[in-house]
């Protein structure tokens, strides 16, 4: 006796049926981390999502808006106007790096294991290190013979070379923890006034760090105060 699926499946046949298609709304896993790594190469932050993902090579709207979808469903970003912020944990890939990490991959970022201390704050700050961390990190491992410091210079001692490329190589800048150090060692808030120019000063992009504001005001981590705007961080580091 044939039974009933059989039966639908050849009536199916029969009338010419199509095919079950794919939910074009769901997007390939592998998609989906493609548009992870477009992000994290953006410090983790882009103005315009919708054009920095056509850039990454996602030509259909309906995939990009998939995309995002996906990573807003999973709570793997915040989303703030047209902008979209990856969360510390994604855009590093796992647990969010110490600062003593973060420390050694500023200083080993452009391959070698020293760096002039000229600008020195700003590199640091775009991999989340303020310059009271700065100071206190590098008196610290000074004294475990993890750097040698002069006055216009600063080496990662040659025992902890490699060590410094290898976070250096897994450590992404992210504008978040840019911003982050930078309000932290500015007494925790800003004036919207000023904003701009302080945070361009601090070697961090004044557009990407307005996506990352935004988020963080939709997620509590930021307020604005005053009459005159002021911004002010209550979470992590000013909590």
């Amino acid at each position: 006796m044939i039974g009933a699926r059989a039966i639908c499946f050849a009536v199916a046949a029969s009338i010419g049926a199509p095919a079950l298609a794919v939910d074009a709304g769901i997007p390939d896993v592998a998609r989906v981390e493609m548009a992870r790594d477009a992000l994290r190469a953006q410090t983790c932050v882009v103005t315009n999502a919708d054009a920095a993902l056509t850039a990454a090579g996602f030509a259909d709207a309906g995939e990009r808006a998939a995309v995002v979808e996906a990573l807003l469903g999973s709570n793997e970003a915040v989303q703030a106007g047209d902008g979209l912020m990856l969360r510390s944990a994604v855009c590093q890939g796992g647990p969010e790096p110490t600062r003593h990490n973060r420390f050694l991959a500023a200083i080993a970022s452009d391959g070698t294991c020293a760096r002039s201390t000229e600008g020195l704050a700003s590199v640091m700050g775009a991999y989340g290190v303020n310059p009271n961390e700065m100071a206190l990190l590098a008196d610290e491992m000074a004294r475990h013979d993890e750097l040698s410091v002069s006055a216009d210079r600063i080496e990662v001692t040659a025992e902890f070379c490699d060590r410094a490329k290898e976070l250096a190589a897994t450590i992404i800048p992210e504008t978040r923890a840019g911003f982050v150090a930078f309000m932290a060692g500015n007494e925790c808030r800003v004036g919207v006034r000023d904003k701009d120019l302080l945070v361009s000063q601090a070697g961090l992009d004044p557009a990407r760090t307005d996506v990352v504001i935004e988020a963080l005001v939709s997620e509590g981590e930021v307020i604005y105060y005053g009459y005159e705007k002021t911004l002010i961080l209550v979470w992590g580091p000013c909590s």
